[in-house]
């Protein structure tokens, strides 16, 4: 095995760029451009990085201990930040507009000038200490969807409406983690 396969194999999220060409996450190694079968080192960094998304020229990132990284230019420089939570953040979701909208356990992130400034909330701090942790988002329009980690009481989907702020529980689901979410828009 060569060391393109081992790196590949050790993959923990891709992002296709352009061209046929990809952005490799490896493990706690670092993040790899990779073009046909050739595979150069971009970014070494510690922390694993386990979701990766392309939002016009802007790549966004974000992995275990809070971790959320940016590149503006095509994946060739990057900039980190922590935000805080020591839990992984496995989602993040971004408009073409400025706004990425990322998790910790039970709060949310949000930046509304591409992921340079944070703020955030905590939509289910009214369930108190039995509040559910977050695992997956979906933007869609004025709508942030937000898939669950299993919890006997409050998993599945809920829906928060971005405009107003106000929660809704659109899909219960207590024995199963919402791990991925996405938007079927038929016409």
């Amino acid at each position: 095995m060569n060391m393109m396969e081992t790196t590949v194999r050790g993959a923990t999220a891709v992002c296709k760029i352009e061209n046929g060409e990809y952005i490799v996450a490896v493990g706690r190694e670092g993040i790899f451009r990779m073009k046909g079968h050739q595979l150069t080192s971009q970014f070494l960094f510690p922390f694993r990085i386990v979701k990766l998304i392309k939002v016009g020229s802007l790549l966004y990132g974000v992995g275990e201990r809070g971790v959320f990284i940016r590149s503006s230019d095509g994946g060739l420089t990057w900039s980190h930040k922590f935000l805080p939570t020591s839990a992984t953040i496995w989602s993040v979701v971004a408009s073409s507009k400025g706004l990425v909208i990322t998790h910790g356990n039970n709060s949310l992130y949000f930046s509304y000038d591409f992921g340079v400034t944070w703020s955030s909330i905590s939509p289910f701090e009214k369930l108190g200490n039995n509040s559910p942790a977050i695992r997956s988002l979906c933007l869609s329009g004025h709508s942030l969807f937000i898939g669950m980690k299993i919890h006997r009481k409050y998993g599945g989907v809920w829906k928060l409406d971005l405009a107003s702020l106000k929660l809704y529980w659109i899909k219960r689901e207590n024995d199963f983690m919402i791990s991925s979410l996405t938007v079927y828009e038929s016409r």
